[in-house]
């Protein structure tokens, strides 16, 4: 029987979250990250300049982004909300691929995906986020040089986009089907 107390303490529980510094970590990490993403178009990209990594790499926002996502993983590991947690390591997967730091961002990327495959039932948002985990596992595999994993994932992400009908993140997963596979035939 559905239980409605448990869908109130839910939403209560939601609203407070809210006001959580996890929840204020996770999003001010993300407005800072935004900005500097927007300030920076050259590392904005699926290969991203060498000097923009380092730049990045050496960025006092980007080490306050990434202290601001570890807090709120460490927020969200405390009150088991599986869901904020995967995207807050989705999001530092991404950051480290931004800064070139491969191991760590396949790390958190399979870290957010295993988080993602545990959830018994995820809604469009958090698939269109479960895409994108797929999707950066790709491009970091593909700077790894792991191309077969690289393949993988980004099938994975596709196959997530085609059936949510994210038409935006299809176009992104062309242009790295592209890029893997000028990778792989420039590194014959």
């Amino acid at each position: 029987m559905f239980n409605f107390n448990k869908l109130f303490g839910t939403a209560v529980e939601a609203l407070e979250a809210k006001k959580s510094p996890r929840f204020n970590d996770y999003h001010t990490g993300r407005l800072l990250y935004e900005k500097y993403l927007k300030n920076h178009p050259d590392l904005f990209n699926m290969e991203p300049t060498l000097l923009a990594r380092m730049e990045a790499k050496s960025s006092p926002e980007l080490a306050k982004v990434e202290e601001l996502f570890k807090s709120a993983i460490e927020g969200a590991d405390k009150i088991e909300d599986y869901a904020d947690a995967a995207t807050a390591y989705q999001q530092l997967g991404q950051l480290y691929f931004y800064q070139g730091r491969l191991d760590e961002s396949k790390t958190a990327l399979q870290k957010s995906l295993e988080i993602f495959t545990g959830l018994a039932a995820l809604n469009k948002t958090y698939k269109t986020t479960q895409s994108d985990s797929h999707h950066f596992l790709g491009l970091t595999l593909i700077d790894m040089k792991d191309f077969a994993g690289a393949e993988r994932e980004l099938n994975a992400s596709a196959a997530i986009d085609k059936a949510t009908g994210n038409q935006s993140n299809i176009m992104y997963s062309l242009q790295a089907q592209a890029l893997l596979e000028k990778r792989r035939k420039s590194s014959k």
